[in-house]
């Protein structure tokens, strides 16, 4: 048995929900994940695998890069994986109250080129102003379809914006 969850543990990816062809795949990228469409448009990003589990489970919806949105606990058994099979992928245990653990979150963002850019331009204009770069509180916002990244000087007492809609 152990070796079967290694195995399953092994890959990269797992079928979320299939109709004749995957609807969604939960693609695994260190200890987070991200879910493709079948347009290979990423519609979820950097989630931890209890969220994963969340969306399986029916506590949060999933739309398709179209826009389409779907209720995964409702749909028919035969076109999503077992719950185990996910739970296996996922590297969470389940124990016998079905309660789900798993391990520590990890989070971890890389800014694009524009965002880099404007980021290091709104911090070179804190710096001339206040001789200094202060703190700053970084926020992601999921949304579905994409995240979006809010920064705030506790210095200035000021937001960016670094949502970059585009890159969804």
């Amino acid at each position: 048995m152990k070796k079967i969850k290694e195995k399953k543990r092994e890959l990269k990816k797992i079928g979320l929900l299939n109709f004749e062809g995957d609807i969604f795949v939960v693609v695994r990228k260190n200890n987070l994940f991200d879910i493709v469409d079948y347009r290979g448009e990423k519609v979820v990003m950097l989630s931890s695998p209890e969220y994963i589990l969340g969306i399986y489970d029916g506590k949060e919806t999933i739309k398709t890069s179209e826009g389409r949105l779907y209720d995964i606990s409702k749909e028919h058994p035969d076109a999503k994986p077992e719950r185990k099979d996910l739970i296996d992928f996922l590297g969470l245990e389940e124990d016998e109250h079905h309660s789900v653990s798993g391990r520590n979150f990890s989070l971890s963002f890389e800014l694009s080129d524009k965002q880099q850019k404007e980021f290091d331009e709104w911090k070179a204009a804190l710096k001339k102003i206040y001789g200094e770069y202060g703190s700053f509180e970084w926020t992601i916002i999921p949304t579905g379809i994409g995240d979006g990244l809010v920064v705030y000087s506790k210095l200035a007492n000021a937001k960016l914006d670094l949502t970059d809609m585009d890159s969804w």
